[in-house]
């Protein structure tokens, strides 16, 4: 909103949140609007569906689920835009590489998994929410993540959890997954 006043927008170049602290690194660029990359996110207690929503659609949408009926909570506005901009990160990760580094190891762990989930969606789900709301075994990650990409979903782990991961697919899709 600040840098709006001033006919500029945030470009996210990387968000990461390690330990105990989140952090985002961002460019800003000339701009009138980044509201494209701001909106609402529907979520359904009752199903675990989610529905990401640009602001200027927001008039027109339900805010009951589509998958199970029930009323969606709603938050935002937010960030609905990438926080990631793959090419940095791959650069970040290049020049971390050639460094010598006190946490090297930890840092490219992350920074791998920051890369790989930077095509993803804004939302991510947890192995443990999933499996406690539909009464399922839990299953490894990457055993999940591998069906999934299977399937021909986009998944993969998210560095913000280390039960979660993204996943393009809705969530009937999702728990057909869980129960196969």
């Amino acid at each position: 909103r600040e840098a709006g006043k001033h006919e500029l927008s945030i470009k996210p170049l990387i968000a990461h949140s390690t330990r105990h602290y989140i952090r985002v690194f961002a460019q800003l660029v000339p701009s009138k609007s980044s509201s494209e990359a701001v909106g609402l996110i529907y979520h359904c207690r009752n199903c675990l569906h989610r529905r990401v929503v640009k602001l200027e659609d927001v008039a027109s949408t339900k805010s009951s689920c589509e998958n199970c009926g029930s009323l969606m909570e709603i938050a935002g506005p937010l960030w609905i835009g990438s926080i990631f901009d793959k090419a940095f990160c791959e650069e970040v990760a290049r020049v971390a590489n050639s460094m010598d580094l006190p946490n090297k190891k930890e840092l490219k762990k992350v920074l791998k998994l920051i890369t790989s989930e930077a095509d993803g969606p804004p939302t991510f789900y947890t192995v443990d929410a999933l499996s406690h709301k539909y009464k399922l075994k839990q299953p490894k990650m990457q055993e999940l993540i591998r069906k999934l990409l299977s399937q021909g979903f986009y998944a993969t782990p998210t560095h913000f959890n280390p039960k979660g991961f993204r996943f393009n697919g809705n969530i009937a899709d999702l728990i057909k997954s869980l129960t196969k």
